[in-house]
């Protein structure tokens, strides 16, 4: 049922409002058709059947040489055009032969009001009525009247109206449910928008209903805390940056200072190691929604960090199966790739990027000939500050933080980062996601 049932919430709505409405118009139409239709139906056949026993009586009751002056009075009168002849010329079917439904509901009334002989046709498809009737005499009458006359003809012209007012009634119904729910799209790319790290205009309003305008103010005000909470968070790691590095380079500077090569070669070691760590360290706590998103050439993004990181010696592959191009915050991204191919650089000699999408997502594959990892592991890398006894290690500065940077940049955007073994070539396959 939840595979075949509508998952937007227009479809869904029309579908509350045209079922039940489709029913009742069905029964609605069921009941005027079955029970309304045929009574008014006996009782126009029967007010005609009247007026045939009228007839029948003025002929019987007046001599053959007056039926000329008869036919006219009573064809004005009862609106039927009314005609004799002594012989049976008039018709061949005066033993009565019946055609169809209306010929047969005719025929029932018709024999309970004259006993004389007679005939009933509809006479193809025309909207006349032929009922012939033979008298005492010997003369045939024979009655012409519009099917109308005891048939609704008007049905077809009622279904018709209703369905067109129906269809009407729909497209009003589509229309303001659709201005309905252009607001929650509206809020919800909004929503999609903020969890990217998007901008989203200041300008930006929603309408509709008054749950929808509150989701909205909600939503608002939730954007307003969290940016709030991440611009001071960046403020105070700024001051605490400055002065680390503040410390760090009087560090440097007393070091140099000191005589003994083999103590100052040891302390201006140790000292890039705190640096790196440092950084490191800043680079995981510091927020970059700050940063304004720019669309990007995935292939060409890939290309500049290979470039940039200068790399010799290895092997190194990118291939596009198919064109990107992605709204990112490119320092944060790059941040976040040059972890993942720096480790793959330090534990393989081989290295294959893959750059492909769908309709939803863009994948960048990153697959090498190392050693690999135990499948097991895979949850316990993107965890701060672990690290991997064996094998390799996936942070280049040996912080434990490679991973964490990485999937916390990727997971900004919306996007997602796994790890698997790779079929190819053997080593640690590293496929990350973008929404598009």
């Amino acid at each position: 049922m939840q595979a075949i049932f509508p998952q937007g919430l227009l479809l869904r709505s029309l579908i509350i409002i045209i079922f039940p409405f489709l029913l009742i118009q069905s029964l609605t139409i069921f009941v005027f058709l079955q029970n309304e239709r045929d009574k008014i139906t006996e009782q126009l056949t029967q007010e005609l059947v009247r007026e045939l026993s009228l007839v029948v009586a003025i002929f019987e009751s007046n001599p053959p040489q007056k039926y000329d002056d008869l036919v006219k009075i009573i064809s004005e009168a009862l609106e039927v055009q009314v005609s004799y002849a002594q012989d049976n010329h008039s018709s061949q079917n005066i033993n009565g032969i019946f055609f169809d439904v209306i010929d047969d509901d005719i025929n029932a009334i018709i024999s309970k009001k004259i006993k004389s002989p007679y005939f009933i046709n509809t006479i193809g498809t025309s909207n006349w009525i032929e009922i012939g009737i033979r008298l005492a005499n010997g003369y045939n009458i024979r009655v012409l009247a519009q099917q109308g006359r005891i048939d609704l003809t008007s049905t077809f012209t009622f279904v018709t109206l209703i369905f067109i007012l129906s269809l009407c009634l729909l497209i009003i119904a589509g229309f303001l449910i659709g201005n309905q729910i252009r607001p929650i799209v509206s809020l919800s790319n909004a929503m999609h928008q903020f969890g990217r790290g998007q901008k989203i205009p200041s300008n930006f309003r929603v309408g509709g209903a008054s749950e929808v305008r509150q989701a909205f103010t909600a939503f608002m005000k939730m954007k307003t805390r969290i940016e709030r909470q991440l611009e001071e968070r960046s403020n105070f790691l700024a001051g605490i940056s400055h002065d680390l590095r503040t410390i760090v380079t009087r560090f440097r500077l007393q070091i140099s200072m000191l005589k003994d090569t083999h103590s100052r070669e040891a302390l201006e070691s140790d000292v890039e190691v705190m640096q790196k760590m440092i950084e490191s360290y800043l680079n995981f706590i510091r927020s970059d929604t700050q940063e304004q998103t720019q669309e990007t050439n995935l292939l060409y993004f890939m290309q500049e960090i290979i470039d940039f990181m200068q790399i010799a010696g290895k092997e190194i592959h990118v291939f596009e199966e198919q064109q990107c191009l992605l709204k990112i915050r490119p320092l944060s991204i790059k941040r976040a790739l040059m972890n993942v191919v720096s480790n793959a650089i330090r534990h393989a000699d081989i290295i294959h990027i893959t750059i492909t999408a769908d309709e939803s997502y863009a994948f960048v594959k990153i697959e090498d000939n190392g050693e690999g990892i135990a499948e097991e592991s895979y949850q316990d890398v993107f965890r701060p500050f672990f690290r991997l006894d064996k094998a390799r290690n996936l942070d280049y500065s040996g912080s434990g933080l490679g991973l964490s940077i990485a999937r916390d940049a990727v997971l900004g955007h919306g996007g997602d980062i796994r790890l698997d073994k790779s079929s190819h070539l053997g080593g640690l396959l590293v496929m990350i996601s973008f929404p598009r």
